[in-house]
């Protein structure tokens, strides 16, 4: 029989003399990760070598992706290291956790992918610009796909990272004011993928966002590593 066990955010899965060890997450904290009525949960998941959205049945045990994803990581905040237009958003990646509903960014696109893994795209990213932590209202109407100029990380991990995630060794905010650099909190209809919603926020890193949970007209954002 299969064991499996999810052990400091990895999936250990064997069978029949084999063993394959391979990442797994939850998504960010300001979305579930658990359906409403606590029937399955949602990861991503690098097993075949990149990252993925699966679902997971808690009461069947079934397990299966809902995304496609043979491109790597995406750049884009957090994932500094990530490939520029190419590979899943890792940081994209939000549920609707009343709809199983789950929004990502593959490539320039901005996704949605539905219980059956039945992919649709609503809109695509802007050239020359890098997303972060997305959010989907509670009542399910909306999408917010925070972006900055893509400049606040033009640099080359390799000669200009540091650390594990190899954040870049120079201040991004700090080049975001000496740039005047913007951010654009970006609101999407989720049936028809129009945008219904672009905020200017000039001279700040917008990372973080978050619908109120009863009023889809209110966002909290934040000012990512202030500078100042």
């Amino acid at each position: 029989m299969m064991e499996q066990s999810i052990l400091n955010g990895r999936m250990l899965t064997g069978g029949a003399g084999d063993r394959d060890l391979y990442n797994t997450q939850l998504l960010y904290f300001t979305s579930s990760s658990i359906s409403e009525k606590d029937e399955r949960i949602y990861m991503i998941c690098d097993k075949g070598g990149n990252p993925n959205v699966m679902v997971k049945n808690l009461l069947t045990g079934e397990e299966r992706f809902l995304t496609e994803n043979k491109k790597g990581i995406l750049k884009s905040y957090v994932y500094f290291d990530g490939t520029s237009g190419q590979g899943l958003g890792k940081a994209s990646v939000c549920l609707d956790s009343k709809r199983d509903m789950v929004y990502f960014i593959q490539d320039d696109k901005i996704c949605k992918a539905d219980l059956t893994g039945t992919v649709t795209v609503l809109n695509t990213v802007p050239e020359g610009r890098m997303t972060a932590f997305t959010h989907a209202s509670s009542d399910g109407k909306y999408l917010c796909v925070p972006m900055t100029d893509g400049r606040c990380l033009d640099f080359d991990p390799e000669t200009e990272g540091s650390g594990l995630d190899k954040r870049p060794v120079y201040d991004i905010d700090g080049r975001v004011q000496e740039e005047n650099l913007n951010s654009y909190l970006c609101v999407y209809d989720t049936h028809t993928g129009d945008m219904v919603y672009e905020k200017v926020v000039e001279k700040c890193w917008i990372t973080h966002v978050q619908f109120h949970s009863q009023n889809s007209d209110l966002i909290m954002y934040n000012h990512e590593w202030a500078s100042f």
